[in-house]
């Protein structure tokens, strides 16, 4: 395959980027803000503010997407009279956010430098492995997958982990034969940049790592020939497992190299505010009188070298540790659920992805065995063990992953058959998936988040099977609110499982029903000031409806099991709504 890009496949790629940044553009106003972009923007500015990185690090967010969406609104601040109203408490969390309506759009423009990340790198990907129309295929793929645009449009941290995953894994590859420049330090600054993005990069790094090696050592290393295409380079068979242990010391002396390389970069560019831990000081503090409590007080009060990169890492490890509630196939569960994440991709991923797939391993599963694949595989697997399954954003990487190789594969299959007439057919094929998923991008446009696929009956009900940023991420409010003037209703009471401002406008009365005890229909009817109840599908379906841990709170589980039980009279995006003498006369 020719070393350099065509002119065609730049202009290409520049079409294709401006045709999902319009999606991404236009879409952005039909979508409220989700649950976590009100921290991320008010952190973010108070961190402009301050030079400091204390509040983020403290809730374990990486810095770099939050340093590119935020600096739009920090020069829009600096060029009013007066600062937004936007502001943080110690424990980083918002208490001002009356500006954040109209800064929002702003900040979401930021996601759109990864999202370029991102299809440059997939296109280098799939072309560095099956040529020019492995890389084709592959961008157009990845630029119209729902989930992707759903979550672009937003100023989050997803699009950006998976965008520097890519260019790291491309540079890994790219480099294994060249020197250390190429081989180290490209791809371990990529991998810094990576774990800047997300702390999850700390392990999709490694897994990338592990799948191109393995796939060098399954199907043989490579090299760059004088024309740029790579060749297989011939490595022994029948190697005793030391032997290969011993083959393999290059790729252990690299891979700690770049892991230190990645590291270096994390903890240079957070840096620190040099001063103590107020965790640590308060545990020293707390011990009992003695040699032990000295020592601890000592360090505690001395180790001035917090917050750094260390403290978000540790914060993510432990989140991941402790879990988080799960809702899948329309049941809730305390814990993880080790199928989450398979069974959650069988309903996400678009059928053109998945007829791909079962083409390639039907007609040509030899084809398969690329790297791309490889770390797929290893990215979706090690996805058993996540415990905080609250969508599948979590693994990006590996759906980019699995776009990109499947790409590949498809490509070489058509170059694989003898005869004329079906590769003709396989190639419309190909071109037909490409057509389809266009269209399901397009009718998928505003809200790219609630994607279900037609197997599973598509995103009307879907909240009956998924749950939070899979469905409800508290995006919903502008369709309830543009079905509300429709109905000509001025106020309507409303339950919602969302962040955006909005939900304190003088058009809702908010019922904070998972603090207020509610046992019947009756006393649901009563706390009701209008005729309407909205109700978020994820406080009706997710996790969130569980019980309490502690028995003496409040039981909240009555409400979502009572209006389960009621025929809504309207449905918006993201929101169920009753009318109020159904509740008082069931």
């Amino acid at each position: 395959m020719p070393s350099r890009v065509h002119w065609c496949d730049w202009l290409l790629l520049l079409a294709v980027f401006a045709a999902t940044s319009a999606w991404c553009l236009t879409a952005s106003p039909h979508v409220g803000i989700t649950f976590d972009e009100t921290n991320y923007v008010a952190n973010g500015l108070e961190r402009r503010r301050t030079g400091s990185y204390y509040q983020l690090m403290r809730q374990g967010t990486m810095p770099l997407p939050i340093d590119v969406t935020s600096l739009p609104v920090y020069l829009l601040e600096q060029s009013r009279d007066a600062p937004l109203k936007i502001e943080t408490n110690s424990r980083s969390l918002p208490v001002v956010t009356d500006d954040i309506p109209n800064v929002i759009h702003v900040a979401r423009r930021g996601t759109l430098f990864f999202w370029g990340l991102l299809l440059l790198y997939g296109f280098l990907i799939a072309r560095s492995i099956g040529g020019p129309w492995a890389g084709r295929l592959a961008l157009v793929l990845l630029a119209v997958e729902p989930n992707f645009l759903g979550h672009t449009v937003l100023a989050t941290t997803d699009t950006a982990v998976t965008a520097c995953t890519l260019a790291f894994a491309f540079h890994f590859a790219r480099g294994r034969q060249q020197r250390a420049l190429h081989r180290l330090w490209i791809p371990g600054l990529w991998y810094g940049f990576a774990m800047l993005a997300k702390a999850s990069a700390l392990v999709f790094g490694p897994l990338c790592m592990f799948a191109i090696e393995l796939h060098r050592w399954i199907t043989g290393p490579r090299e760059t020939a004088d024309d740029g295409t790579l060749a297989p380079v011939p490595i022994q068979r029948g190697l005793t497992l030391k032997e290969r242990w011993r083959a393999s010391k290059p790729f252990q002396r690299d891979f700690w190299r770049i892991f230190g390389i990645g590291m270096l970069l994390l903890f240079v560019y957070i840096g620190s505010d040099f001063e103590p831990e107020p965790s640590f000081l308060k545990w020293a503090q707390g011990l009992e009188e003695g040699a032990g409590k000295s020592v601890a007080l000592f360090f505690a009060e001395n180790l001035r070298i917090f917050p750094n990169a260390g403290n978000g890492l540790a914060y993510q490890i432990k989140h991941n540790m402790r879990g988080h509630g799960t809702f899948i196939l329309g049941e809730a569960f305390p814990r993880a659920k080790w199928y989450y994440f398979p069974v959650a991709l069988s309903m996400k991923l678009t059928l053109p992805v998945i007829f791909l797939l079962l083409a390639v391993v039907l007609t040509r599963a030899r084809a398969l065995l690329n790297w791309a694949l490889f770390a797929a595989a290893l990215l979706l697997l090690f996805s058993i063990n996540y415990r905080v399954q609250i969508g599948i954003r979590m693994v990006f990487p590996g759906m980019a992953m699995l776009i990109i190789g499947l790409s590949c594969a498809a490509v070489v299959a058509v170059g694989s058959f003898n005869s004329p007439k079906v590769r003709t057919a396989f190639a419309s094929f190909l071109g037909a998936l490409a057509a389809w998923s266009i269209i399901i991008a397009c009718f998928a446009w505003p809200d790219g988040i609630r994607y279900i696929n037609e197997l599973w009956g598509g995103p009307r009900h879907g909240y009956r099977l998924l749950s939070d940023s899979n469905y409800d991420w508290g995006q919903g409010l502008p369709a309830l609110d543009d079905w509300r003037r429709e109905q000509g209703i001025d106020r309507i009471d409303l339950w919602a499982f969302t962040t955006d401002p909005a939900q304190h406008g003088p058009q809702y009365h908010r019922l904070e029903l998972h603090i207020k005890s509610v046992t019947n229909p009756s006393e649901l009817a009563a706390k009701m000031q209008t005729d309407y109840l909205a109700v978020s599908t994820t406080l009706l379906y997710g996790s969130y409806s569980l019980p309490p841990k502690n028995p003496q709170s409040p039981r909240w589980d009555h409400v979502p099991v009572l209006l389960r039980q009621m025929e809504p009279v309207a449905q918006t995006s993201t929101f169920l709504i009753f009318r109020k003498p159904s509740l008082a006369q069931t």
